[in-house]
């Protein structure tokens, strides 16, 4: 496993971004459509580069996991049903 070093103003922006969009102000549109879009959009902009550092550093381990989630899909729905 490796880890990966985070900027502490990586997080920090991130953190000011979770802390504005969820002010008192902005508390009831959170539950709408634009705000949490907003909202997720902000945090993967800021953080994108650890995604893109760690799936590039382990041979494109995103394909693996799709695959093993394609597979897993249905044994999880068919014991839901």
């Amino acid at each position: 496993m490796k880890t990966v070093a985070i900027q502490m103003n990586t997080v920090a922006t991130a953190m000011k971004t979770v802390v504005m969009a969820t002010s008192l102000r902005n508390f009831l549109g959170i539950f709408g459509t634009p705000p949490v879009f907003v909202l997720l959009q902000a945090i993967l902009r800021e953080l994108s580069f650890i995604t893109l550092l760690a799936f590039s550093v382990f041979n494109n381990q995103i394909a693996y996991f799709l695959e093993w989630v394609r597979h897993l899909a249905p044994s999880v729905v068919s014991r839901e049903v």
